[in-house]
C-alpha cells in the first residue's frame, strides 16, 4: 500500500494507568535470534524481531496481553507477503511533552527463567517495572478505557512447525526518528520524529528473579544513554488528550480459537486515518475456548521492502503515569530466538507487548 500525503496530529495529555500488572504463569514462548540494542538517551528497549531504528521516535513491538498456560498452538502457514510494501515519504512525528512515570512494583520471575539462544538483551538501570497485560494502542483525544487487564488465563504459548520466514529486508529508518516499523523490509526515508520532553521516571521495587534463571547465549544487547525506559509485555501506548486506563483490560480465560491453514495476503493501498481517538468505557473482552492452534509454516515474506512516504503524526502533550504493581512471571520463562531490535535515539519510551 502506498501511504502519501499528511500524517495524524496528536496533541494532548498522555494516559494514566492505575492498577494491577499481569501474571505469567506456565510455559513461555520460545524465542531465537538477537537481543536489542539501545543507543541514545532515553530510549526503551524493543523485544522482537529485525527492526532497525535509526533515529529518534517511539516503538511497539510485542504482544497485546499477558498469557498465562500454555497459550497458543501454531501449527501451519502463516501469511504470505509477496510484492511492494507501503511507500511513506515526508515528515516523520514529533512528540512534544512529558516522558512516562513508572511507580509501582517491579516483576517477580519465578520458575525456570528464560533461555535466550542468540543475542540476549541485557537490562541496565534502576526500578525498571515491567509491563505485561495491556496491549491497547490510545492514539487521539480522550479516549479513557475504564475496566479490567487483559489476564489470559490458560495454557502457555506453543508453537508447533515451522515459524515466520522471514525473506527480504529489515525495516530500515533513515531520517530523524522516524517511527519503528516492527517486521522485514520497511524503509522509511524523510524527517524523523522530534521528541521533546522529560524522560520515563520509574519508581518502585526492581525485579527479582527467582528460579533457575536466565541462560543466554550469544551477545547482550548495550542500553547507552540516560534514563531509558525498558517495558516488556503488554504494555499500551497513550498518545493524545486524556486517555485514562484504569483496572485490568480483558480477560482471556481459556483456550482461544484454532487457526489451522494459510494466512491471509496482502495486497493493495494503506489506509488513511485523520481525526479524533475513540472513548472506550466499560470492561474488557472475556475470551473464553480453546486456544489458537496454528499449523503449517511461518509467514514468507518475499518482494520489495516498504516505502513510506508523506508527513507524519505530532504527537505533543504529556506522556503516560502508569502506577500499578509490576508483572509476575511464573513458569519455565521464554526462550528467545531471532532478531532484536535496535533503537537509536533520543527520550523515546517504547512499550514492548
Amino acid at each position: 500500500s502506498d501511504e502519501t500525503g499528511n500524517g495524524s496530529d496528536e496533541t494532548g495529555n498522555g494516559s494514566d494507568e492505575t492498577g494491577n500488572g499481569s501474571d505469567e504463569t506456565g510455559n513461555g514462548s520460545d524465542e531465537t535470534g538477537n537481543g536489542s540494542d539501545e543507543t541514545g538517551n532515553g530510549s526503551s528497549d524493543e523485544t522482537g524481531n529485525g527492526s532497525d531504528e535509526t533515529g529518534n521516535g517511539s516503538d511497539e513491538t510485542g504482544n497485546g496481553s499477558d498469557e498465562t498456560g500454555n497459550g497458543s498452538d501454531e501449527t501451519g502457514n502463516g501469511s504470505d507477503e509477496t510484492g511492494n510494501g507501503s511507500d511513506e515519504t515526508g515528515n516523520g512525528s514529533d512528540e512534544t511533552g512529558n516522558g512516562s512515570d513508572e511507580t509501582g512494583n517491579g516483576s517477580d520471575e519465578t520458575g525456570n527463567g528464560s533461555d535466550e539462544t542468540g543475542n540476549g538483551s541485557d537490562e541496565t538501570g534502576n526500578g525498571s517495572s515491567d509491563e505485561t497485560g495491556n496491549g491497547s494502542d490510545e492514539t487521539g483525544n480522550g479516549s479513557d478505557e475504564t475496566g479490567n487487564g487483559s489476564d489470559e488465563t490458560g495454557n502457555g504459548s506453543d508453537e508447533t512447525g515451522n515459524g515466520s520466514d522471514e525473506t527480504g529486508n529489515g525495516s530500515d529508518e533513515t531520517g530523524n526518528g522516524s517511527s519503528d516499523e516492527t517486521g522485514n523490509g520497511s524503509d522509511e526515508t524523510g524527517n524523523g520524529s522530534d521528541e521533546t520532553g522529560n524522560g520515563s521516571d520509574e519508581t518502585g521495587n526492581g525485579s527479582d528473579e527467582t528460579g533457575n534463571g536466565s541462560d543466554e547465549t550469544g551477545n547482550g544487547s548495550d542500553e547507552t544513554g540516560n534514563g531509558s525506559s525498558d517495558e516488556t509485555g503488554n504494555g499500551s501506548d497513550e498518545t493524545g488528550n486524556g486517555s485514562d486506563e484504569t483496572g485490568n483490560g480483558s480477560d482471556e480465560t481459556g483456550n482461544g480459537s484454532d487457526e489451522t491453514g494459510n494466512g491471509s495476503d496482502e495486497t493493495g493501498n494503506g489506509s488513511d486515518e485523520t481525526g479524533n481517538g475513540s472513548d472506550e468505557t466499560g470492561n474488557g473482552s472475556d475470551e473464553t475456548g480453546n486456544g489458537s492452534d496454528e499449523t503449517g509454516n511461518g509467514s514468507d515474506e518475499t518482494g520489495n521492502s516498504s516505502d513510506e512516504t508523506g508527513n507524519g503524526s505530532d504527537e505533543t502533550g504529556n506522556g503516560s503515569d502508569e502506577t500499578g504493581n509490576g508483572s509476575d512471571e511464573t513458569g519455565n520463562g521464554s526462550d528467545e530466538t531471532g532478531n532484536g531490535s535496535d533503537e537509536t535515539g533520543n527520550g523515546s519510551s517504547d512499550e514492548t507487548g
